[in-house]
């Protein structure tokens, strides 16, 4: 039993039938009035509260539980290494940095700003990349606090993302686009071909296999959004599957790195060098979205959990509007004139 200055902080420690309890405090003054307090629970039998976890102990549990074998496990690994390197130690040894001996109660609100700082100025991290490792650090505190492992959870601030314009290819650059990949690289054709007109994500395409062409349709099981859904195919994305399975059970046998530098090369040789493949699946949404397609069907079709998401493809241009006033011109124009009359 005793207290220990660790850091910058206050380190108080006692021992309860073999079971360690601690918890850190900012000044020397509040550990010692915790340890007291302790003493007094000992000495009239109150039951202690659970062992407090350090940051490793939390990133553990909370690994087993939500993220091991999820689609998630691989990002929340990334974003703990991030995490570790603020708040942890480096071990030459294990070439890594260890936060076994973070308590987790010291890592208050003041903490949690100062790890924004870090991944906002030293790391230079977008917003967009700030919320992911901020909302994986609240979800481990969240896990230890509603174990009882965690005193209090602090306040974590969220960066506004801005939506920005999606971007999308109009009819020339399609043909630009097309053009250019049927003459350099037909396979990366097809691949193209099939994702504006399904509005798989890329991840998507490179695991169809045959198992998931039946009855003229494409069906992906496992997603993003862990939404399953088919697309019913045009005429070209079936002249296209039918051809290349001819041959091979998975459809686009070739890996994301292919994909990447393909459209890297077509990106600079078109002079076209914010189109991604993901703007591929831009253009699916946004089409259907100008077809007037309901947007509970877009939703389904785009695999997306949630409307909001869906609402981001519902900007319509001048022309678009134009286009609807015609309609409501041609509609209701009359009445108009009427009114005319009466006045």
């Amino acid at each position: 039993m005793g207290i220990l200055k660790r850091g910058g902080n206050w380190q108080a420690d006692v021992r309860v039938n073999g079971v360690r309890h601690r918890k850190a405090f900012k000044s020397h003054d509040e550990a010692e009035k915790w340890l007291q307090a302790t003493k007094f629970q000992l000495k009239h039998d109150i039951p202690m509260p659970k062992e407090s976890w350090t940051l490793k102990k939390a990133q553990d549990q909370c690994m087993k539980i939500e993220w091991e074998g999820k689609r998630s496990e691989r990002t929340n690994l990334l974003n703990i290494r991030m995490i570790n390197e603020f708040f942890g130690k480096y071990n030459e040894y294990l070439d890594e940095y260890d936060v076994a001996h973070v308590d987790l109660n010291s890592i208050d609100t003041e903490k949690v700003n100062e790890f924004f700082i870090f991944c906002r100025d030293v790391k230079k991290n977008k917003d967009s990349t700030i919320n992911r490792k901020l909302a994986c650090l609240s979800k481990i505190m969240r896990f230890a606090f509603e174990s009882e492992r965690l005193a209090k959870m602090p306040k974590f601030p969220r960066q506004k993302e801005p939506q920005g314009r999606l971007r999308f290819l109009t009819n020339e650059e399609e043909s630009a686009i097309l053009d250019y990949f049927r003459n350099t690289n037909p396979s990366i054709y097809d691949f193209t071909v099939v994702a504006l007109d399904t509005g798989f994500r890329k991840s998507e395409l490179l695991n169809l296999k045959d198992k998931d062409y039946t009855s003229g349709k494409l069906i992906i099981w496992t997603s993003k959004g862990d939404v399953a859904r088919s697309i019913t195919m045009t005429p070209r994305v079936g002249e296209i599957i039918y051809r290349r399975l001819k041959h091979k059970t998975n459809i686009f046998p070739f890996s994301k790195y292919v994909v990447r530098t393909a459209f890297e090369n077509m990106a600079k040789d078109l002079d076209l060098p914010d189109v991604t493949p993901h703007v591929l699946r831009h253009t699916f949404g946004t089409r259907l979205a100008k077809l007037r397609v309901p947007l509970k069907n877009i939703k389904t079709l785009m695999g997306h959990r949630v409307s909001s998401t869906t609402e981001r493809y519902m900007h319509l241009g001048e022309d678009d509007l134009a286009s609807d006033m015609d309609l409501l011109a041609k509609e209701y124009g009359n009445c108009v004139q009427n009114v005319t009359k009466v006045a």
